[in-house]
């Protein structure tokens, strides 16, 4: 009768035995993953998977009987079930080798798990051609796709109404003013194409325009010469230089958003001083109120 196995030696045989050879057979399989080497490591995992069952199922005495004439084997299976060396080896092998199977499979046309984790791993299959056919096929892709946005944007461009439509937006004067606040530069270059423009109804849109930050619209509006009207500007800088009436200082004065104003109201400037100017007579801060004038007149 075999003598127990140490627990030390025990470990080391199911690193040898198990972890190991399942670790390298594994590795190999993810290697070649792009041409279906992931089946290796899954293959042996769930082939380990089925003996371990086999030998928790019909006792670890048939396991015993197979290896009566290795008698090195035939101690894996003596002992307390889930103490034997056997299923050690069988739990590290299955798990090992289900884990890389399916994380391969899952990264196949990214090279596998090593690929996508090690460098040198993925010069090494472009080297060896095996994701030279991956690469040709994503590019193919790509083109295809480029091909039909390409497609679709030109039975599109010339019909503004429509595209609006495809892009999720109303035709309407609050689309167009939405689309400018959020600075939106193509959907406004879509609305004014088709025959958008500012309005006296949208005395407000400047104040909302600053407020929001996004001036990625400003740029189409000035190409297109859709400005805002002087009233409209004469608000905006009052509504933006008028934080002094909550005691802000004119350092405090956001910088982009005098430049927006200049670029949205640039031929109204000089009303919109003189507006500043007198508004500032009143009860405001004399410290401040020229000040922020001042930055307007450089502007």
């Amino acid at each position: 009768m075999s003598s127990a196995i140490p627990f030390s030696k025990k470990l080391r045989i199911t690193i040898a035995g198990g972890a190991l050879p399942a670790t390298a057979i594994a590795a190999i399989g993810d290697f070649f993953s792009p041409k279906g080497g992931w089946l290796l490591p899954l293959t042996i995992g769930l082939a380990a998977s089925v003996v371990l069952a086999m030998s928790l199922l019909l006792g670890t005495g048939a396991m015993r009987r197979l290896f009566d004439r290795i008698p090195d084997l035939r101690a894996w299976w003596e002992g307390p079930t889930f103490s034997q060396v056997g299923v050690w080896v069988l739990a590290a092998v299955s798990v090992t080798g289900l884990t890389v199977g399916l994380g391969s499979h899952s990264k196949k046309d990214t090279g596998g798990l090593l690929s996508n984790n090690l460098a040198i791993v993925a010069d090494a299959q472009q080297v060896t051609g095996l994701l030279q056919q991956q690469v040709e096929l994503q590019s193919r892709i790509a083109k295809a796709t480029e091909a039909v946005q390409d497609t679709v944007k030109r039975e599109n461009s010339d019909d503004p109404v429509k595209e609006i439509a495809n892009l999720g937006q109303p035709w309407s004067e609050r689309g167009f003013e939405e689309a400018i606040i959020r600075g939106d530069a193509r959907s406004t270059a879509l609305y004014i194409d088709g025959g958008m423009g500012l309005r006296p109804s949208h005395e407000h849109l400047v104040i909302q325009i600053l407020h929001s930050g996004k001036f990625g619209a400003i740029p189409t509006l000035l190409e297109r010469d859709v400005l805002p009207n002087e009233q409209s500007c004469k608000k905006a800088a009052s509504t933006q230089f008028f934080l002094v009436e909550k005691g802000s200082k004119p350092e405090k004065i956001d910088r982009s958003v005098v430049a927006a104003l200049k670029d949205l109201c640039g031929k109204h400037k000089e009303s919109m001083i003189e507006m500043l100017t007198t508004y500032c007579g009143g009860s405001y801060k004399k410290e401040i109120c020229p000040s922020a004038v001042d930055i307007l007149r450089k502007a």
